[in-house]
C-alpha cells in the first residue's frame, strides 16, 4: 500500500526511473521535487483529518490516518519541522475541543515522539520544536501546566484527567528512573493545613496534584467527581 501511494506522489520517479539512469545530473532535482510532491500530499491529507474531525465528534478513523500518515511521510519532509507543526495544531485543537479523548491521544502520541527524537539523538534540543523547552522534563511540566489550566478553565471534563493521569505516569517514569532520585510521597496533602517541605522533585509534582484536587473537591459540579476520581487514581496506581 504504501509503494503505491509514494508511485502517485512521486510520479517523475515512477515514470521516468530509465531516464533518470542515464542522466544521474538530474538525480537532485528529481529528489528535490519528490520531496515536494510528498509534503504537498502530506500537508492536503493533514489538512482532511482536520476536516473530518471537526466533522464528527471523537472521530478515532480520523485521528487513526492522520497518526499513519505521519508515521510514513514525515521524515520524507524533514521530521523536526513536521512535529512542531503538529505539536503547535494539537495544541490549538485540543483547547477548543476539551472532551475529545481521541484527539489527545494523538497528542500523547507526538509527545512520545519528541521525547523518542531526543532520546535518539535526532534533534539536538528540544527548544528546535517547542520554545522555552530544553529538557523532557520541562516538557511534561509544561503539559501539566497547559492541561491544569483548561482543567481549571473547563470543567466536567473527564478526558482531561484521563491525560493528565498519562503525563504524570510519564514524569514518573523519568524522574524515577535515577537511583540518585527519591520518589517517597510527601505527607497527605489533603488531611493537613500546611505544605510540609519535600527534597524530590516528584514530591513536588504530587503536592501540586494534590492542590489540584483540592480546588476540585470545593466545587459541587461533575468536577468535585472527577476530583475525587483522580485522588483515587493517585493511590491506587501512583501509590499516595
Amino acid at each position: 500500500m504504501f509503494s503505491n501511494i509514494l508511485s502517485r506522489v512521486m510520479p517523475l520517479q515512477a515514470n521516468g526511473a530509465h531516464d533518470l539512469d542515464e542522466d544521474n545530473n538530474h538525480n537532485g532535482n528529481v529528489d528535490l521535487i519528490n520531496s515536494e510532491y510528498i509534503k504537498q500530499f502530506l500537508f492536503s491529507e493533514l489538512d482532511i483529518c482536520a476536516w473530518t474531525a471537526d466533522k464528527h465528534q471523537n472521530n478515532y478513523h480520523s485521528w487513526n490516518h492522520r497518526l499513519w500518515v505521519l508515521q510514513q511521510f514525515a521524515t520524507h519532509v524533514g521530521l523536526t519541522d513536521v512535529c512542531r507543526l503538529e505539536y503547535e495544531t494539537s495544541h490549538k485543537w485540543v483547547s477548543v475541543h476539551v472532551s475529545e479523548h481521541s484527539g489527545l491521544h494523538y497528542l500523547q502520541y507526538l509527545l512520545d515522539s519528541l521525547v523518542s527524537l531526543v532520546n535518539e539523538e535526532k534533534v539536538e534540543n528540544l527548544l528546535e520544536i517547542v520554545p522555552c523547552v530544553d529538557s523532557v522534563e520541562k516538557l511534561y511540566q509544561k503539559e501539566l501546566d497547559f492541561n491544569c489550566d483548561l482543567i481549571e478553565e473547563y470543567s466536567d471534563h473527564e478526558a482531561l484527567f484521563c491525560h493528565r493521569r498519562f503525563l504524570l505516569t510519564r514524569l514518573k517514569e523519568l524522574l524515577c528512573s535515577s537511583p540518585q532520585r527519591t520518589c517517597s510521597p510527601p505527607p497527605p496533602a489533603l488531611k493537613r493545613s500546611c505544605v510540609e517541605t519535600v527534597n524530590s522533585e516528584w514530591s513536588a509534582v504530587l503536592l501540586r496534584e494534590r492542590d489540584l484536587i483540592n480546588r476540585c473537591l470545593q466545587t459541587n459540579s461533575y468536577q468535585k467527581t472527577l476530583g475525587e476520581k483522580h485522588a483515587q487514581w493517585l493511590n491506587n496506581v501512583i501509590g499516595i
